[in-house]
């Protein structure tokens, strides 16, 4: 027999002690709070890149990376607390394109598909960057689609010779033809 070993019993319920609710900090609370400050500073950061690139530059949105550099949080995990405080840091770059290189391109590349006679206008040329991928070698791929709009190429001296000192229905038919 060993003596040091004791039991007890008591057939009556416990009375008295306190009882409290209290709100902890769980992993998903920190998730969640990651996850709405991220979003909040991707648009805010997507605004003042769109800004920052200027008039005759484009983002290509496909480009945009998000890095979080650092997060720390006021309250650790399973911490009593009501309120959770966190502090979210990230960096995002992206890519740009100059529209004036495009529709230079675009100009290029349609010089010898034009009708004899016409020529595209170059301030009537819109381009819109659909598609756009990165590869592993770094290169971007995307689909441009583009509108323009021709002209016919006048001579415009000549025109003048032509119309000198005719009446205004003898200019229409020139100008008709």
């Amino acid at each position: 027999v060993n003596e040091s070993v004791a039991t007890a019993r008591n057939d009556q319920p416990f009375t008295g002690g306190v009882s409290k609710e209290v709100t902890v900090v769980t992993r998903a609370d920190l998730d969640t709070l990651v996850k709405t400050l991220s979003q909040d500073l991707i648009q805010k950061a997507k605004q003042e890149l769109a800004v920052s690139v200027g008039g005759n530059e484009k983002i290509i949105d496909e480009t945009i990376k998000i890095n979080v550099t650092e997060k720390t949080f006021t309250e650790e995990l399973d911490q009593e607390t009501q309120i959770l405080h966190g502090k979210l840091t990230m960096s995002i770059t992206g890519v740009t394109y100059k529209n004036d290189d495009i529709k230079l391109f675009v100009n290029q590349a349609l010089q010898d598909k034009l009708p004899a006679g016409y020529a595209l206008t170059p301030d009537q040329i819109t381009v819109e960057i659909k598609n756009a991928q990165i590869k592993k070698d770094a290169t971007i791929s995307f689909v441009a689609v583009f509108k323009a709009v021709t002209m016919p190429n006048f001579d415009v001296g000549q025109i003048k010779q032509k119309l000198a000192g005719k009446n205004i229905e003898s200019a229409r038919e020139i100008l008709e033809k």
